[in-house]
C-alpha cells in the first residue's frame, strides 16, 4: 500500500482502486440473481480443499503456516474466494455468448501486429570453456554474466588453457562424448553438468566472439578454440533454426484467442457500466472516479 504522507498520488490510486473493486463486487452482488449465479459455502470449501491438497500435498499445518504468513485467518481467505469466485461466475455468465471473431479482424490484427509473429534464427549450441588460471573460479558466457577470480590471468595462464583447449577439441572430433569431457574440463559451471547444452543461442545474447563463431560454424562442427574474455570456448552447433516469419494460418488461433479475450473484456465493461447505471450508483463528493475502471475477473 503506498504510504499516503510520502505519495499521495499513489496512495490516491490505491484506494480509487479499492473503492472500485468494492463497487464493482457489490454491483455483481447485486445483479446476481438476474445472472442466475450464486457461489455456495461448499463451492469455497471445494476450492481450499484443492489448495491445502494440490499446494500442501493435504498437510494442514503447512496451510495454516502460510496464512499466518500472509497476515490472513481462515475465514477472511472464505471471504476473499467467495468474491473473487462470483465475480468469475459473473465475467463469464455476461461474457458467455463471446465465441468467435470475424476473419477479417484476425487479418487486421495480423498485419498490425506482424513483428511479432517473426523470429530470428537462433542455434541450438554446446560449448566446453577452459579458463585461465584458477580451476576453480566461477565463468559463464553472456554479456551480463560476471566472472569471480582470485588474479588475473598471466600470459603462461592463457597459453596453458588453449593447449587443453585444443586437447579437449580433438579428443571430440575424435568422438569422444560431450557429456564426459564436458564434466571433466569444462569451466562453465552452469553447463558443465549438461554437456555444455546452451540451449537454442540468439544473436546479442553471448560476448561477440562466441556469438561470431556460433553463427559461422555448420551444423555439427566442432569450432576451434574460441577466445572470449571467459576463456577458450569449444563450440558446437547441433541444430538451426532459421528465422520464419509465422503465416497468418499457422498464428490465426492464437490471434483469435487474443481478440476473443479483448471481446469479451468489453463486453464486461459495457454490461457493468450499464448495471452501475441502472443501481444509480453515487458517489461521495471527492471520491468520483477521474476516469472509470472497471474492475474485471482475472
Amino acid at each position: 500500500i503506498p504510504d499516503e504522507a510520502s505519495d499521495p498520488e499513489g496512495y490516491k490510486e490505491f484506494t480509487a482502486d479499492v473503492l472500485d473493486y468494492m463497487i464493482t463486487y457489490q454491483v455483481v452482488l447485486q445483479k446476481s440473481g438476474d445472472l442466475g449465479i450464486s457461489v455456495s459455502d461448499e463451492d469455497v470449501q471445494t476450492e481450499l480443499d484443492s489448495i491445502l491438497n494440490d499446494t500442501f500435498g493435504g498437510d494442514q499445518t503447512q496451510f495454516d503456516a502460510a496464512l499466518e504468513a500472509q497476515n490472513i485467518t481462515l475465514e477472511q481467505l472464505r471471504v476473499n474466494f467467495k468474491e473473487s469466485m462470483l465475480m468469475q461466475a459473473a465475467y463469464e455468465a455476461v461474457t458467455k455468448d463471446v465465441t468467435t471473431v470475424p476473419d477479417d479482424e484476425v487479418s487486421t490484427y495480423y498485419e498490425a501486429n506482424k513483428a511479432d509473429y517473426f523470429v530470428d534464427d537462433t542455434r541450438v549450441t554446446r560449448h566446453i570453456l577452459i579458463a585461465p588460471g584458477s580451476d576453480d573460479e566461477t565463468t559463464a558466457t553472456t554479456d551480463s554474466a560476471s566472472t569471480t577470480t582470485t588474479a588475473a590471468p598471466t600470459e603462461a595462464d592463457w597459453a596453458a588453457a588453449l593447449t587443453e583447449a585444443q586437447k579437449v577439441r580433438q579428443e571430440l572430433v575424435n568422438g569422444g562424448d560431450w557429456t564426459q569431457l564436458a564434466a571433466d574440463y569444462s569451466d562453465d559451471t552452469g553447463t558443465k553438468d549438461s554437456g555444455g547444452d546452451l540451449g537454442a543461442v540468439a544473436k546479442g545474447e553471448m560476448v561477440q566472439e562466441f556469438e561470431d563463431s556460433v553463427f559461422s560454424l555448420a551444423k555439427d562442427e566442432i569450432s576451434q578454440p574460441i577466445k572470449t574474455t571467459y576463456g577458450y570456448h569449444v563450440i558446437q552447433v547441433t541444430d538451426i533454426n532459421e528465422a520464419k516469419q509465422y503465416t497468418l494460418d499457422e498464428v490465426k488461433e492464437d490471434i483469435t484467442s487474443i481478440l476473443i479475450s479483448e471481446k469479451k473484456d468489453q463486453t464486461w465493461t459495457a454490461w457493468m457500466e450499464q448495471a452501475k447505471a441502472d443501481i444509480q450508483i453515487i458517489y461521495k463528493e471527492g471520491m468520483e472516479p477521474v476516469t472509470t475502471t472497471t474492475v474485471a475477473p482475472t
